[in-house]
């Protein structure tokens, strides 16, 4: 039995799988609580200034944005007088095959 079984048997004693120390573990704790904090300030800073310009999504005046699917192009179905001529073909030919 492993102590860290997502690391492969030939990393186990290297330093850099190696678990984070007490003081790492808090650090990156305490920075993951002010990234998670800043963010949801910015995001009640955006909604209140989304309602102060009359964007709130309550609003009976704005439709949400749909984003339509492009249309396919259709391509139009050979007709019967092309489907009968096969295609003309510009073969090169060269003055020694003239000859022959």
């Amino acid at each position: 039995m492993t102590l860290r079984p997502h690391v492969p048997d030939e990393f186990q004693n290297d330093t850099l799988y190696a678990m984070p120390s007490e003081e790492e573990g808090a650090a990156s704790k305490t920075k993951k609580q002010a990234r998670l904090a800043h963010r949801a300030a910015m995001a009640a800073a955006a909604k209140k200034n989304q309602e102060g310009r009359g964007m709130a999504a309550d609003s009976s005046d704005t439709e949400p944005y749909e984003q339509k699917k492009p249309t396919p192009k259709k391509i139009a179905a050979p007709s019967k007088k092309a489907a009968a001529k096969p295609k003309k073909r510009k073969y090169l030919t060269t003055p020694d095959a003239e000859e022959e």
